[in-house]
């Protein structure tokens, strides 16, 4: 990275222009969201139904239907899941870590899931 100016912050989201030098010597401008780690959980009922949350997100301008799941800076994943869970949806359970990933290439947030029965 040669070098990297936040041009916009607000809800611990913001947007960063970075500029690297390439592999092949080149210079190229990204522009990186800078997000925090997330945790998400697919939740099962005793009768293995899903459980989802619908909540309106911006991005696509649209109602979806969503895992649970929220932020986890500064905290130990697991125990923000578990907390999570309790107040989006009034279940607790018994929680197995699955995977970890980067949300996406032009992206700072690293998400942690796990499945709850």
């Amino acid at each position: 990275m040669i070098s990297s100016e936040e041009v916009f912050s607000k809800f611990g989201r913001g947007i960063s222009k970075t500029v690297f030098k390439l592999p092949n010597g080149r210079e190229e401008e990204f522009y990186i969201k800078t997000e925090g780690p997330t945790v998400c959980v697919l939740a099962l009922t005793p009768e293995k139904k899903i459980i989802v949350l619908e909540q309106f997100r911006p991005g696509p301008n649209k109602i979806m239907y969503e895992l649970p799941g929220g932020f986890a800076k500064g905290v130990d994943p697991l125990s923000q899941i578990k907390k999570e869970l309790k107040e989006e949806t009034g279940y607790e359970g018994n929680f197995e870590f699955v995977a970890e990933y980067w949300d996406d290439a032009y992206s700072t947030m690293y998400r942690y899931c796990y499945v709850a029965t």
